[in-house]
């Protein structure tokens, strides 16, 4: 007997005896899963046994073990049947896909969807005479053919009660007449009774517009075999249909106009194509199509179709514009040939003062060079000098690590100088984040608003219109180990904390929820209505939390196909995404994210993560 939580259970009725079979997490042979979904024994006595959540297995009737097929072998670990066909071949029915089990090689062959099925979730399957599987669905039935592994979709179109079938509703009766159950009743048919239309549909162009109203020809368009158009008549349409009636809402459409498409247009069920603003010239309008069975008329049929060109871009115009400027030009060198004789000498003089003035001006620009060249030495040097001290300043990686064992600092300054910068530091038994020169921790806010003061004196900020706005956005944090706390205040700059949630779901990263503290809105330095003190946050903390904090150079690079930035809500889901991994493959994650979003363009900003476990 298969249960929902309580494993498999085994009645012998013979010895009057009960068997119960549960998942043991230190037993490998023991039950994957506890919610088991289907049982099956197949044609060679083996008993199938399919779970929710733990794959396939095999039980194992000589030592009452299992053989366990998860992920890894099969599709997905969510089996909701198991059944044989006429050729004794073992099919399973997953969340995602329709797997066929080898029991050679003990592989299986996975068909899923949209190659083969119309959705993700198997929940039935019955087998004819011809070869062919019969899948109910979430979005119809299919028929699968064993041989050529084409397959076919039915729905509502074609007479279903629903497009959407319940799991294990299906059977097939004595006479070989198969019955699936949906959510708004059952179907019944004889599967040898439904047959595909061979017919090739013939193709026609029924109507032709322009401007989107029908154009008037000399004769029906479905006779027309030459259309001209003058250049104005840059936006028109053609009507087509395929003549089947058999379930005709499914009849497909493929065109093509010769000369401006390089490629056909697969339109599906769509009977119409629209064009503007071609170039003037021939072209050949072509359209193909399906009928319900997807028998395609390749042939189709065809239209030309000329669009005259602008009087500009006529041979006349080409001609009378030739004949206007040659005369032009003529005349033009004749008056050229007397003006340049009268002022020939005249210009001789002005040639010999401008050459003297010329060497006079080259050798100021020779000078100036110089001078600019030195320049430009002493300015690299002094940027050079000055990301040497910005590096040596920066905490060394040997200390964070004594400090921080699991953490990490991605870094990436966008120019030699970065305006970014970090700082970690123990004191007192408390781990201090991106703090300034403090010789007492009291809390996070008080040092930022100490920060603030110091940044105002020293760029001499008073508030007043027209002065250095100058200031720096900041998140600190004090991490006191012993009491589980951790202390924030941040200027404009967020902190992010990330807690493993005790709940049970397929994908470990889902397990995590994020925890944002909201920075105050005004930075360090002067600010029109900044608030007497920073908020200091404190924060219960756990065995195994993550922290970050970070500037917003991540969040706003701009890239990806759109050119846009990365954004908050990436930036959120990419951290709970690599929560399951290491700090440092956490980093380089990070790091080969926001290169493949920036792709060939300009990194914008500096950029600085810092992630640390506790």
């Amino acid at each position: 007997m298969a249960t929902l939580g309580g494993g498999l259970n085994l009645i012998d009725t013979i010895n009057g005896t009960f068997s119960s079979y549960r998942h043991d997490p230190e037993n490998e042979r023991s039950l994957s899963d506890d919610n088991v979904t289907t049982i099956y024994q197949d044609h060679l006595g083996v008993l199938w046994v399919g779970t929710l959540g733990g794959g396939l297995n095999q039980f194992n009737w000589s030592d009452k073990s299992f053989t366990r097929y998860d992920e890894q072998s099969i599709a997905y670990n969510r089996v909701y049947l198991i059944t044989e066909d006429s050729d004794n071949n073992l099919w399973i029915g997953t969340k995602g896909s329709l797997n066929k089990f080898d029991r050679e090689k003990k592989t299986f062959k996975v068909f899923d969807e949209p190659t083969y099925l119309p959705n993700d979730v198997v929940m039935g399957i019955l087998d004819d005479e011809e070869g062919n599987l019969w899948i109910s669905t979430n979005n119809g039935i299919c028929r699968f053919s064993k041989k050529t592994k084409d397959a076919k979709t039915f729905d509502v179109t074609n007479g279903l009660q629903s497009n959407e079938f319940l799991v294990g509703s299906f059977c097939k009766a004595k006479d070989g007449k198969f019955y699936f159950g949906g959510i708004n009743g059952m179907n019944a048919f004889y599967p040898k009774n439904i047959k595909n239309n061979v017919n090739i549909p013939r193709i026609v162009i029924s109507g032709f517009k322009v401007f989107n109203e029908e154009k008037k020809l000399d004769t029906f368009i479905i006779y027309k075999k030459h259309i001209k158009l003058s250049y104005e008549e840059k936006a028109f349409s053609f009507d087509f249909v395929a003549l089947s009636y058999i379930f005709s809402q499914k009849n497909e459409y493929a065109y093509k106009m010769e000369g401006y498409d390089k490629d056909w247009v697969y339109s599906g069920k769509k009977r119409y194509a629209n064009y503007m603003n071609l170039p003037h010239g021939d072209y050949v309008f072509r359209v193909k199509g399906a009928n319900s069975d997807g028998v395609w008329n390749r042939k189709g049929t065809t239209i030309r179709i000329t669009i005259k060109p602008p009087f500009v871009k006529t041979f006349t115009f080409y001609v009378l514009i030739t004949i206007i400027v040659s005369s032009m030009l003529y005349g033009f060198i004749k008056f050229r040939e007397k003006k340049l004789k009268k002022n020939e000498h005249k210009l001789e003089f002005t040639i010999k003062e401008r050459t003297k003035e010329i060497l006079t001006q080259k050798e100021k620009l020779e000078n100036q060079r110089g001078k600019e060249r030195i320049q430009a030495r002493e300015i690299r040097s002094s940027i050079e000098y000055a990301r040497f001290i910005q590096n040596a300043v920066l905490p060394p990686e040997d200390i964070i690590n004594e400090i921080l064992p699991e953490h990490f600092i991605l870094y990436k300054p966008k120019d030699i100088v970065s305006g970014d910068f970090y700082w970690i530091k123990e004191k007192n038994n408390k781990i201090i984040i991106i703090a300034a020169d403090c010789t007492e921790v009291k809390n996070a806010s008080n040092i930022l608003d100490s920060l603030r003061d110091m940044v105002k004196t020293a760029l001499h900020q008073t508030g007043k219109v027209g002065e250095s706005q100058d200031g720096m956005d900041l998140a600190l944090c004090i991490l006191d180990k012993n009491a589980n706390k951790l202390q924030y205040a941040g200027a404009y700059n967020p902190l992010y904390l990330i807690r493993k949630q005790n709940i049970r779901t397929l994908e470990e990263y889902m397990k995590y929820k994020l925890y944002q503290t909201r920075a105050d809105k005004m930075p360090i330095g002067i600010y029109p209505n900044e608030k007497p003190n920073f908020t200091n946050h404190e924060i219960d903390i756990k065995k195994g939390d993550t922290i970050y904090i970070f500037s917003d150079g991540y969040i706003d690079q701009f890239g990806g196909e759109e050119s846009r930035k990365f954004l908050t809500k990436h930036f959120k889901s990419l951290l709970l995404y690599v929560q399951p991994k290491t700090m440092k493959e956490q980093k380089k994650i990070l790091h080969e994210t926001i290169e493949n979003w920036r792709g060939e363009g300009e990194q914008i900003d500096d950029m600085l993560v810092i992630g640390f476990r506790i």
